[in-house]
This record gives C-alpha cells, structure tokens and sequence, in this order.
C-alpha cells in the first residue's frame, strides 16, 4: 500500500488493529493519531494482538495511543521511524523482530512506555511472557558470506521502570547461526539494545491527536 492515511481512528477488541503490508515507497504511509485498545486474543494459537503491525520499510508511525495490546507496535522492516506514540499496559510495547523480516535499523525515539511487563526470560515457549522486544542474528550462510542485521535506535524514549540512573536496557535475543532459519542450526542468547538518554518525564502527545 501506498499514499494511504490512517488518521484519527478508534480501533478496539481486534486481533490486529491496524496491519500496514507491502509499502514500495519510503514514506508513503501515514498512520498518526488512532487509538488502538484491546487487541489481546485470549487463544492460545493466536500468535497476535497487535495494536499495529506495520510490514515496510521507511516508513513513519506518530502519535497514535495504544492501550492493551500484547504487542503495541509490531514492526517488521527497516529504517522505520515510530515517533511519540503514547503506549499503556501492553505487555511489549515494541517489537522488532529481524531475520528475514527486515535488516532491522529502525529508530523509535520520544515515546511513552507505561505498564509495561518487567523483562524476564523463563518461558522459552512464549515470545509474550518472555518480554523480548526484539530479536537480531548474525548468520554465516555457506557459500554467501555473514548476514550481519543492525541494531534499532533507542533513543529518549520515557520509560516508567527506569530508575533514573543510566541507560534503560530493552531485553531481546540475539542469535548467532549457520545456514537459514529452516534447516539451519543457531545459538541463541538474552541480549540488551539499550536507550542510552531516557526521558525523565512523559511526552505531552495531545498535539497529534
């Protein structure tokens, strides 16, 4: 999708609230001032829950306030820009996966994380109860040389667990492979991406709604 505005909407009680595929152009979506509340299936299959899942490159996300989403902000691409979007009580506010999804290398700067899950790393099974915000590899494909995917920006984001001292750590995984993800073997370990200037107060998004 391109030239496409989705501005100013009420979105609630659906397993993906706003899903934004295929974008060819840099900045040709805009998704700004919606509020996306609920989206939390309680199925067990359902890998979902997004507030907005967003599947393109370059592209930017502001604004927007989502409240109880398991994911807030699934962001599958590279060179994103998500900016002061107002997140509240989802488990993982932003998630960025990598490998083959994207190269990563998004920037998620002046937003509101509030009531958040604590970063924990017990159950193997769900990416959810996990907390992992994001996920990166470096793979060595035979024949091809080393996919090595980038790191996001964290930068001055407000973080309501923060202690007020030094950077705040986002928990993900890093995995270190051989081959591709069907038939490949990798190692895979909790890693930290860290926002190195938190903010100290909460961003005032009303101007955007």
């Amino acid at each position: 999708c391109n030239d496409t505005r989705i501005i100013d909407n009420d979105v609630s009680n659906c397993y993906i609230g706003i899903w934004i595929v295929s974008t060819l152009r840099p900045e040709s979506v805009t998704v700004t001032g919606n509020v996306v509340s609920d989206c939390s299936p309680n199925i067990s299959y359902l890998k979902c829950g997004d507030g907005i899942l967003l599947d393109g490159d370059q592209q930017n996300i502001s604004g927007n306030v989502i409240r109880r989403c398991n994911l807030g902000i699934d962001i599958r691409g590279t060179k994103n820009i998500l900016y002061q979007n107002d997140f509240d009580g989802c488990p993982i506010c932003v998630y960025s996966p990598g490998f083959l999804d994207s190269m990563r290398g998004n920037t998620i700067y002046h937003n509101n994380f509030k009531n958040y899950s604590l970063p924990h790393w017990w159950n193997f099974k769900d990416y959810y109860s996990r907390g992992l915000w994001w996920d990166r590899y470096i793979r060595w494909f035979p024949g091809d040389g080393v996919l090595f995917e980038k790191s996001d920006s964290w930068r001055e984001n407000y973080w309501d667990t923060w202690s007020g001292i030094g950077p705040q750590k986002i928990l993900g995984m890093f995995g270190f492979g051989l081959g591709g993800a069907e038939g490949g073997i990798a190692v895979i370990l909790p890693w930290f991406e860290y926002d190195r200037h938190p903010a100290r107060e909460p961003y005032e998004i009303s101007e955007f709604r």
